[in-house]
């Protein structure tokens, strides 16, 4: 088996896990339970959400490295993997758009429909406006699909950056990010500006593109003991990362992305070995 394919199949089940993080995040009715226990697991349900994270930080690793496999080997150009990206997102980006618009009698009523949000949401774009009226519009989970599209484009140009200059532009989104937080930049919701903003959020997909960069140059392969043990210890960290948020942390700013992102990057660098009990468990 090629070292591409361990690397897909090691993380692809724990994008299934992260997806439905995610989903279980939205179980808002069980915090609304008058039975303890279920308000209790609804409390660290909630921060379900923070699987975007993860889905961020290994889609900077994994585009970083099929792009660079695929362009050493010549199957395609950098204008082909614009056009691929493209033709993965925005035909069921439009089909789901179009499923909102008629089941939830958008079309029945289309005087009234918001002309200008449907524009920016049909070409992606809706991610990019701080108001929630245009990033949540119709389809609202779309918002991170306009993400991934800001992603790629910028990939196009930060494959071009050394890795050096690549660090200084991540802790330059990230100093920004937290300098925010202390003195606000923007008049904007937090909301927005720490979860939504694409501006904000490429950090965690520089971090994929940095971590896979480090993984192509210092191409290790360690035992298995060890790759068990970062296995064990990322997940750990990720549950103390959750118990933390849930009962000692109540920054919601800090909490929408920037508190989980050690622990997702060190889950992505751990299975990306695929050589642990655990990675070959899943598979």
């Amino acid at each position: 088996m090629s070292k591409k394919t361990n690397i897909i199949h090691s993380l692809t089940s724990l994008r299934m896990l992260a997806a439905l993080g995610v989903f279980v995040s939205h179980l808002g009715i069980l915090s609304l339970s008058s039975i303890p226990q279920f308000h209790e697991v609804s409390r660290y349900f909630f921060n379900g959400y923070v699987g975007v994270t993860f889905f961020y930080i290994l889609s900077g690793f994994i585009i970083n490295y099929s792009f660079n496999k695929n362009i050493a080997s010549g199957e395609f150009s950098k204008k082909d993997f614009i056009v691929h990206r493209l033709a993965r997102l925005f035909p069921v980006h439009l089909v789901s758009l179009l499923c909102v618009l008629f089941l939830f009698g958008y079309t029945a009523n289309f005087e009234a429909v918001n002309k200008e949000a449907l524009v920016y949401n049909s070409l992606l774009l809706h991610a990019f406006i701080p108001d929630v009226k245009y990033y949540f519009s119709f389809n609202p989970v779309s918002w991170s699909i306009s993400c991934e599209m800001f992603f790629y484009a910028c990939f196009c140009l930060l494959v071009k950056v050394k890795t050096r200059y690549l660090v200084f532009v991540l802790f330059a989104i990230l100093a920004i990010s937290i300098y925010s937080m202390i003195n606000p930049l923007f008049n904007v919701t937090p909301h927005w500006l720490f979860y939504i903003n694409p501006f904000f959020r490429i950090g965690d997909f520089i971090i994929g593109v940095i971590i896979c960069r480090v993984f192509i140059d210092n191409p290790v392969k360690p035992k298995v003991s060890v790759c068990s043990a970062m296995e064990v210890l990322s997940l750990a960290s990720l549950a103390l990362t959750i118990y933390l948020a849930t009962n000692h942390i109540s920054n919601m700013n800090v909490k929408y992305d920037l508190l989980y992102i050690p622990c997702m990057a060190f889950i992505v660098i751990a299975f990306s070995f695929n050589n642990g009990f655990i990675s070959k468990l899943l598979s």
